[in-house]
């Protein structure tokens, strides 16, 4: 499973910043909060219905979301972008370019999605999980939590949704979920699948790890900055987060700081495989791109 297929997965630090806004009121500073690479371009996601796409990652075109909610996570199946957000939003596009409206059937924020091949599933606010075939008819179902959920992927085999106070959990169908332990109360933001391990980052710098979604081990990421996207570009790991942080890993137990130029916080990271190119998001429209993960260049 070609790990950038799926998702790029909203922090704990949006939902800090939505909070603050009071009541699901927009920020007023524009920033993009999830990315993804479709095969042949980046489209990026962000607050009062922000989206923009990129050939390359290096030149952006704003598209017409027709919505002013904050859009906070997407994901890419093969035949269509989900874009997902504050309210309960739901938006689907073909192409990056055209997006409809789709109806969730709640109204709790949704933070995360992912595509498992057969069906989109997306997590959200006290625990919201929502499931649909083919992105239009959305299903409620049980996640037996109260805690929000924020990130979510699929490995091929079952899904792992991490969220507040340490929360993951785990389903092989999008419906029946089953808790496990962490070993941390931090919050947990974003998630991402390896081939061979699970990789979930958080607040406080928090790095755990997994071969099989049940066990986790804590890993000691260098720093002490809230962790909130990450991705896997087949040799190595990018894991972005607060005041501009990233780190880097080719085997998810040691990391190394990166220098990324910008302060603003960055809240996804996608990687290209044939444009040899990860991209970093973030607020005030940071766009921020590498070759390797370790030289980074803003872009405009």
């Amino acid at each position: 499973m070609k790990n950038n297929l799926v998702v790029q997965l909203v922090g704990v630090m949006v939902l800090l910043m939505l909070t603050a806004c009071g009541g699901g009121k927009e920020p007023t500073s524009s920033g993009l909060f999830g990315v993804v690479w479709s095969g042949n371009q980046f489209v990026g996601v962000g607050n009062g219905g922000l989206i923009r796409t990129s050939p390359d990652g290096v030149t952006w075109t704003q598209r017409n979301s027709g919505t002013t909610k904050s859009l906070l996570g997407l994901a890419w199946s093969g035949t269509q972008f989900m874009a997902i957000g504050n309210s309960g939003i739901i938006l689907a596009s073909p192409d990056g370019v055209i997006w409809n409206p789709r109806t969730s059937g709640t109204t709790h924020n949704l933070y995360g999605v992912t595509w498992s091949g057969t069906q989109f599933v997306s997590v959200g606010e006290a625990g919201t999980v929502i499931t649909s075939p083919d992105g239009t008819t959305w299903t409620a179902q049980f996640s037996g939590t109260a805690n929000s959920l924020y990130g979510i992927i699929w490995s091929g085999a079952q899904f792992v949704t991490v969220g507040l106070n340490g929360s993951i959990l785990t389903s092989p169908d999008g419906a029946v979920w089953t808790p496990r332990t962490s070993g941390v109360t931090d919050p947990l933001g974003g998630i991402i699948f390896a081939g061979t391990q699970f990789v979930a980052v958080g607040n406080a710098g928090a790095v755990l790890t997994s071969s099989d979604g049940v066990t986790w081990a804590s890993q000691s990421s260098g720093i002490s900055n809230g962790l909130s996207g990450i991705t896997w570009s087949g040799t190595q790991f990018v894991a972005v987060g607060d005041t501009g942080s990233i780190i880097t890993s080719n085997d998810a137990i040691t990391w190394s700081p990166r220098p990324g130029g910008t302060s603003n916080s960055l809240f996804g990271v996608a990687w290209s495989a044939s444009q040899s190119q990860f991209v970093a998001v973030g607020w005030s429209n940071t766009i921020l791109t590498s070759p390797d993960g370790i030289t980074w260049t803003k872009r405009p």
